[in-house]
This record gives structure tokens, C-alpha cells and sequence, in this order.
């Protein structure tokens, strides 16, 4: 199936990486009355799943309108140097991994823009900064299917937070179990959190956790995504639960 996708995406500025030179790597999201598309990229390394988490990727690009919706798998890297990159996607739905076309991927450094194809759309704003009132919200996986895990936040003064995942399993008759529960340590940067330090157990007291009682992990980053009200890490969608709830 030939067709062309084209859409600038709201950048999430990760100012390290484009320090660097290594633009491509995150998630941006854009969502209109025709469309909603959410890209998901790390074109140095397979650290993204394929849609179904069933292996490592390079990413997707996630498509979804009125009358159907796709993904677009990034099978090869083909170059990406500066702020271009050159891969090879597929249609997870429509298509196979022999039906590739390339695309060109080029980040606007100066407006804060990422471009997939070769026509331009309208220029969007960096997204919103984490704001202490999202970070109030208790949220909870989208996608439920054998496990059911809610977030939840504390401020530790600093720009420091804690951010807790309680997990339960969830059986086929609706009964669930209680497992665990995660803490992160990490600081908010922009429309991104990056997590550091970790540790598991069974009623925790946040209170009482710092980095000194905590392992330390690699870099791990929960992006906000705006135009959704929801958080992103790990290859999980969290929704607000307010939005769940009704209130």
C-alpha cells in the first residue's frame, strides 16, 4: 500500500540528547479533530517495543482517525546524523516487513519541530511543562489486561519526586491480587521526568525513602503527553483517573 505520512509532531525537548546531536530519540504526540498520531523513537538503539511488546524496536509511529488506525514499525536506521535521519517503516496492519518504504525523519532545532515525510504541516509549541497539579492526579495503565498498575506522586523537595507503582494481577472472573509496589526518585525536567534510583517492597513509607536507601538504576524517563492528559514510560500509556472516573 503506498501512501505517504506526513505530520509534524509536538516535540518534547530532551536537551541532552540534542546536546549531543541525538535528536531522534522520545515521544512526540499531536492530536486534532482528523487525527491522532503519537511517535515513539529511539533510533540509536532497539530500546522501544514493537506495538504488541513483543520485541525490541527502534519504534512506531502510532496513526488513528474516524475510520481506521495503524502503526508504522521502523524497521531499519539507514542513517542518522545531526538533525536528520533516513529509516525504513512498514504497516503493522496493512502491510509486512517486505512492504518497506523510507522516509526522512529532520528535527528543527530552532523551532522545536520534528518532521516525518517530506511536506510540512503547521509549526507546534514545545508541549507544557510538568506542573505540580498533574503530578497531584493518581493514574492507572490504559491498557489493562492481565495487570492493573496505578501512579501516583510525591514531592521530596528540590525538584526531587517519588513516584510509586502499585501493581495487582487481574484474573479473567474480575478478582485481582496485590503484588508490590515501585519506587522511583527522579526530577522533573520540563515535560519529562527522569528517574534515577529505585526500590520494591510490600507498604513502603515514601516518607521515609531517599537516595541513600535506594539502588541506583540507568536513566529512566516518563514523558507527559499533552494533548492526551497522559504520562508515558516503559512502553506504557498511564491515563488520569479523574478521566476514568468521570469527576
Amino acid at each position: 500500500m503506498k501512501r505517504i505520512i506526513t505530520c509534524m509532531l509536538l516535540a518534547f525537548s530532551i536537551q541532552l540528547l540534542f546536546a549531543q546531536g541525538k535528536p531522534f530519540k522520545g515521544v512526540w504526540e499531536i492530536d486534532t479533530e482528523d487525527m491522532y498520531q503519537c511517535l515513539y523513537i529511539d533510533l540509536y538503539g532497539k530500546t522501544m517495543l514493537l506495538p504488541d511488546g513483543s520485541a525490541p524496536s527502534y519504534g512506531y509511529l502510532q496513526s488513528e482517525n474516524e475510520y481506521n488506525s495503524d502503526y508504522w514499525v521502523i524497521s531499519k536506521v539507514l542513517s542518522a546524523e545531526g538533525n536528520v535521519a533516513k529509516i525504513k517503516m512498514y504497516s503493522w496492519r496493512y502491510g509486512s516487513p517486505d512492504d518497506e518504504k523510507e522516509e526522512t525523519l529532520t528535527y528543527d532545532p530552532v523551532k522545536k519541530t520534528l518532521t516525518v515525510g517530506k511536506e510540512h504541516l503547521t509549526v507546534f509549541k514545545d508541549a507544557p511543562s510538568i506542573t505540580p497539579a498533574l503530578l497531584k492526579e493518581t493514574y492507572r495503565n490504559r491498557d489493562v489486561k492481565y495487570e492493573m498498575v496505578w501512579i501516583s506522586f510525591y514531592p521530596k523537595g528540590g525538584g526531587q519526586w517519588l513516584m510509586e507503582a502499585s501493581s495487582s494481577t487481574v484474573y479473567e472472573d474480575g478478582r485481582m491480587k496485590y503484588i508490590a509496589s515501585t519506587f522511583y526518585w527522579g526530577t522533573v525536567q520540563g515535560n519529562r521526568i527522569v528517574f534515577t534510583h529505585q526500590t520494591e517492597g510490600f507498604m513502603l513509607d515514601a516518607e521515609a525513602l531517599n537516595k541513600a536507601n535506594m539502588k541506583n538504576i540507568s536513566p529512566c524517563t516518563m514523558y507527559y503527553l499533552s494533548a492526551t492528559q497522559s504520562f508515558w514510560m516503559n512502553n506504557v500509556v498511564y491515563i488520569p483517573f479523574s478521566l476514568i472516573s468521570g469527576k
